[in-house]
């Protein structure tokens, strides 16, 4: 899903919560004793993550 795909306004989103999920939702590698659902729960974070950050840097224009 690409922020640009959404055409109504997305509320402002802050520096402090992008910061707060990284700390809370990192990245991390996946091992190969990992259970598949567990990977896909946690990758659906790490996507929304993502997106929240992709909107942020758009919002300052940092992101094209």
């Amino acid at each position: 899903m690409d922020p640009e795909d959404f055409t109504e306004e997305a509320p402002p989103i802050s520096e402090e919560l992008i910061a707060y999920l990284e700390r809370h939702i990192p990245k991390k590698d996946v091992r190969p004793t990992d259970n598949i659902d567990e990977i896909m729960y946690y990758g659906g974070k790490r996507y929304v993550v993502e997106f929240l950050k992709s909107l942020f840097l758009k919002e300052r224009n940092y992101y094209e």
